[in-house]
């Protein structure tokens, strides 16, 4: 049994990879690079003794340092690692392979989640605020730990906090404690940061050694005004007319980089034209401000989309999101959100029977982003399921023939996909940059979720459908 999984999870991946046609050989040409890569975890540990290969080479396994060697290898190439996943969607299967498509790097390295969990460091921090709040005025408090590019915040009850954080071993040393307190309105959201007859709010800043398996206690964040102040910022949203704004929120940055910490939300109803909000934001002491917008589309709202000279095709049964994100500029008090052109799939139309082989499918999205696919295959007579995930700038893939899939046919066997697309200034802008340790580093701190990198950014969630086999039965489909 666990002969014939290998096989089928080696050949499904090996389909995947092609645009058109099942085979899986690599066109003939000269003699091909070497490439010397490595495969670490979301905490940069290696990865050792996993499967990897390009199609068309034998598979290798990485060695007890994550790291890999395969040769002959014809430029671009596709990366395929076994038992491993960058989405949370493709680690819901049984099994998963990531398919890393058109490298031309020769020392991929690439930050990934093994199915067996990464080997974080994991700390605390736990401690007092002071001065202690009035009980007759509203205020909240939060404290975040940031060890770039980890970090991780909590919000804190009366007066006291507790944060973890899981973190790369090897940057195991001092951290950074940030403690906040501002006064709220009835709405919970943010009203003043300072005030000069106050001394409970403000901020405290401390240094912190973080080890691993280490619990730090008794920590005193000492508040002060001194140096911060209140400003008013100001949020516009620019969007499709087919996506519906859901929510603004605003987030404080320290020293540029995203705490998590949301001193301001506005939820807006599916109705409301506003597209323009205001937040308090705190300024000086190298606090700033990074507003988040999200919008919805699809979910039944009957998408129509024209592509060249395609019929227009109705994509209500999709299900899209989008978060665009932008810091506040230090000498600026206001900030556009444009959200991008949505990503719509838009071949094949969900619950259409698929042809392996022959079924490309396709999406459209806005110009430089990286999508990540995630292809979910179900096999009810084996009770199989697996999820193989694509890396890649292209916008149409295809599934290979049931034939090879080494499964018993089944004519219930379904497939569902799922997109998702990111782009920012801090982002990678190519699957090259994603296989570099700084692009590995980012893509792990953006999928353990701990912050919005960079300056302004997009990243898409869009649920695109699913879809049966043809009766496996009938002659010619296989």
């Amino acid at each position: 049994m666990h002969n014939q999984r290998r096989m089928f999870l080696g050949a499904l991946a090996a389909g995947l990879l092609l645009v058109a046609g099942c085979s899986t050989q690599q066109a003939q040409g000269p003699v091909g690079v070497e490439v010397q890569g490595t495969l670490v975890d979301l905490c940069g540990q290696p990865v050792p003794y996993n499967t990897v290969y390009v199609p068309g080479s034998d598979p290798v396994l990485t060695d007890a340092e994550g790291h890999f060697t395969i040769t002959g290898v014809q430029t671009p190439y596709d990366l395929v690692i076994n038992n491993v996943y960058l989405s949370e969607f493709a680690g819901e299967g049984d099994a998963s392979l990531l398919v890393v498509r058109g490298l031309t790097r020769t020392d991929p390295y690439l930050a990934v989640n093994p199915r067996n969990g990464s080997s974080c460091a994991s700390a605390s921090v736990a401690g007092t605020l002071t001065p202690a709040s009035p009980s007759d005025i509203t205020t909240k408090e939060a404290v975040a730990l940031l060890l770039p590019p980890y970090r991780n915040r909590d919000f804190s009850y009366d007066d006291t906090f507790f944060t973890s954080l899981r973190f790369d071993p090897a940057l195991a040393g001092d951290a950074t404690l940030l403690g906040l307190r501002w006064q709220t309105d009835a709405d919970d959201n943010a009203v003043a940061f300072s005030d000069p007859a106050r001394s409970d709010l403000g901020a405290a800043v401390a240094s912190v050694t973080l080890q691993d398996g280490g619990d730090v206690t008794g920590q005193t964040l000492a508040l002060s005004p001194e140096g911060i102040s209140t400003r008013t910022v100001t949020a516009s949203t620019e969007l499709s007319a087919v996506m519906s704004l859901a929510e603004v929120g605003h987030y404080v940055t320290y020293q540029g980089e995203d705490t998590r910490i949301r001193t301001g939300r506005f939820s807006i109803d599916g109705g409301t034209a506003e597209t323009s909000f205001s937040f308090a934001a705190p300024t000086g002491s190298d606090l700033g401000s990074l507003i988040s917008a999200e919008a919805y589309y699809g979910e039944g709202r009957g998408i129509f989309k024209s592509l060249g000279n395609t019929t227009p095709l109705d994509l209500s049964s999709i299900d899209g999101s989008v978060v665009v994100w932008r810091q506040v500029p230090s000498e600026g008090d206001a900030v556009t959100l444009s959200f991008p052109d949505p990503v719509v799939p838009y071949a094949p139309v969900s619950g259409s029977v698929v042809k392996p082989c022959e079924t490309v499918f396709r999406w459209t999205g806005p110009e430089g982003a990286l999508y990540d696919v995630v292809f979910g295959l179900w096999f009810p007579s084996t009770d199989q399921s697996l999820a193989v995930e694509v890396l890649t700038a292209d916008t149409e893939l295809a599934i290979p023939s049931y034939a090879d899939l080494g499964g018993v046919p089944d004519a219930n066997a379904y497939v569902w996909w799922f997109l998702q697309a990111a782009a920012g200034e801090a982002l990678p802008t190519s699957v090259d940059e994603v296989a570099s340790a700084a692009g590995a580093q980012t893509a792990a701190a953006m999928n353990m979720g701990y912050a919005l990198p960079g300056a302004s950014g997009y990243r898409f969630w869009v649920d695109a459908g699913q879809f049966s086999f043809p009766d496996t039965q009938a002659p010619g489909y296989f």
